[in-house]
């Protein structure tokens, strides 16, 4: 376990830098940015709590991108009127 300092380090390094992809990944998705800014900080919130197991991707963003797929999907089940961008990405994220 590595100090809070550390982390600090590493999040701002490894895991911000990719802030703004989720955000246009998910705005794609969904069209809709202001869910999409949502899960973006849901999903930045999760690579926080979880930041040991974070260290040890090889590929960081990827592992953020399936954190946010998750996010979305959690979003839908609490709220199917989560509106997708296309059919596309509901088959994406396995919703239809």
């Amino acid at each position: 376990m590595f100090n809070k300092r550390k982390n600090q380090e590493f999040f701002k390094e490894q895991i911000k830098p990719h802030h703004h992809d989720l955000i246009k990944f998910l705005t794609h998705a969904t069209g809709d940015e202001w869910l999409a800014q949502d899960i973006t900080q849901s999903t930045m919130e999760d690579a926080w709590k979880y930041i040991d197991r974070m260290r040890s991707y090889d590929n960081v963003k990827g592992a953020l991108i399936s954190i946010a797929k998750n996010n979305l999907k959690k979003q839908y089940n609490k709220n199917p009127i989560v509106v997708f961008h296309s059919k596309k990405w509901r088959k994406l994220f396995l919703l239809t």
